[in-house]
């Protein structure tokens, strides 16, 4: 299918350049106010055909302005402008006639002539809105048909489209959730074994802190013991005659010295007396 054509696949319809449109529409509008409020100084048939004329002009201008136009709904509001155009020429039309008649400017046949003037512009500007619109908006079908068979098939290939990316971002969904299952999986089971073994080398040391406990209470028993034991022997140390035994001491220090002094003297003699005997 022509992506051009239908204007779908791309999602960018071709527009022309239609702006100005609005500026015309004001512009032929204003234009149809001065040809029938003043068309006093018109004669003839020129006075019916001025206002008709402006429509004509402005349906060719939206007929040849609309020719490269996909957008059918902007379209649509262009065309129908060249009705309200002949519509409010005809209000234009009477409210000129109110005019005339509350000021009171022609009396008689020639008010009755004007009155037979604004209406038939009225009418006459009401038929050709119609008419042209009508022929407009034909010529403007005949060349943008309706292609519903396109529009099917453009909904159905981009139904397609993006009931494939809906799978896409599905099946992409589904393998992030097992990746994150499996994740959660392997960190519960290193987690339970993170707490088998801790909750092991927990009991062990239980098992030190209570031996060291023990350990501990029979340190403190036998400090106590040798700090009862370093008592006593203070006590004992106090109790001892150590001055009087110092004295003795002294005293059994200096016989001996006299001892040795005698048996020094004694060896003297006896070794005089050997070498005599020899």
């Amino acid at each position: 299918m022509n992506t051009q054509e239908s204007g779908i696949e791309t999602g960018d319809p071709i527009r022309s350049d239609n702006s100005g449109l609005d500026f015309f529409f004001l512009l032929a509008g204003v234009s149809g106010f001065i040809a029938i409020f003043f068309s006093e100084a018109a004669t003839g048939n020129f006075v019916y055909l001025l206002p008709t004329l402006i429509i004509l002009v402005y349906a060719l201008a939206v007929g040849a302005t609309l020719v490269h136009c996909e957008d059918r709904t902007l379209a649509e509001h262009h065309i129908d402008t060249i009705y309200f155009l002949g519509f409010l020429f005809t209000l234009f039309s009477l409210v000129t006639l109110f005019f005339r008649l509350h000021n009171g400017t022609v009396t008689g046949a020639e008010l009755l002539s004007r009155v037979v003037v604004y209406v038939g512009i009225s009418v006459s500007t009401s038929i050709a809105g119609i008419l042209f619109r009508s022929i407009v908006r034909g010529t403007y079908l005949r060349r943008h048909p309706e292609r519903s068979v396109d529009t099917i098939e453009a909904f159905l290939a981009e139904r397609e489209t993006t009931t494939r990316a809906l799978s896409r971002k599905e099946s992409r969904y589904l393998k992030a959730l097992d990746r994150y299952v499996e994740a959660t999986n392997a960190f519960s089971q290193g987690l339970e074994g993170s707490q088998g073994a801790l909750v092991s080398q927990v009991e062990s040391i239980a098992r030190v802190v209570e031996t060291q406990a023990a350990s501990l209470e029979a340190f403190g028993s036998a400090t106590a013991r040798i700090s009862e034991t370093v008592a006593i022997m203070e006590r004992r140390a106090a109790s001892l005659p150590i001055e009087s035994v110092s004295r003795e001491l002294e005293t059994f220090h200096q016989g001996v010295r006299e001892l040795n002094l005698v048996l020094d003297s004694l060896i003297t003699v006896l070794e005089t007396k050997v070498e005599r005997v020899q």
